[in-house]
């Protein structure tokens, strides 16, 4: 039988260092069991809204601004660059044109922390790319990863001066 903190390589080790700091954990806890609960009940409300609440209320609640009732759209364009998306993307114009009509209505939206039904309208148009790369399933999923493993194959690879260009590929052949 494993206990925690046992590893197969000492079977028969009953109070290791890791299950003594583990029991010495649970009893200096402060919090009544009566807190515990009521965390859990508050944890299970949450996900039940969580369940019921559409896509874009959950990018805006992974966006909300800590302390307001707003979200971040330019966090939101950040992790969408580093999904390998850009601003030239065609799938992303609509929300684009959205933040261009609000900024022309209102000055205020420059810094783009917009209200819930604001960044909802913003993002709505461009949903299924957005929520693509937020749930990583784009063709490359990794994009920062891709982008450095290609930096360096292209480097290991600059030095290599040998060969010769293929001239069975016309648009080669004209090069020689």
């Amino acid at each position: 039988m494993n206990f925690i903190g046992i590893t197969p390589t000492k079977p028969r080790e009953s109070h290791s260092t890791h299950n003594l700091r583990a029991i010495g954990e649970i009893l200096e806890r402060k919090t009544s069991m009566a807190q515990v609960m009521e965390k859990t009940v508050q944890g299970l409300k949450h996900a039940y809204e969580l369940r019921t609440s559409t896509p874009e209320d959950l990018i805006f609640d992974l966006f909300k601004m800590r302390d307001r009732d707003e979200a971040s759209i330019t966090k939101l364009i950040k992790v969408l660059k580093s999904f390998g998306l850009r601003q030239s993307d065609p799938r992303l114009r609509p929300m684009f044109q959205m933040m261009k009509r609000m900024e022309d209505e209102d000055d205020d939206a420059r810094n783009f922390a917009l209200s819930r039904d604001r960044f909802k309208e913003c993002i709505h148009p461009s949903m299924p790319i957005i929520s693509q790369a937020l749930c990583n399933q784009m063709i490359i999923p990794s994009w920062g990863e891709f982008c450095a493993r290609m930096k360096d194959i292209f480097d290991e690879c600059r030095t290599i001066k040998d060969g010769h260009v293929a001239t069975y590929i016309p648009q080669l052949a004209r090069q020689v």
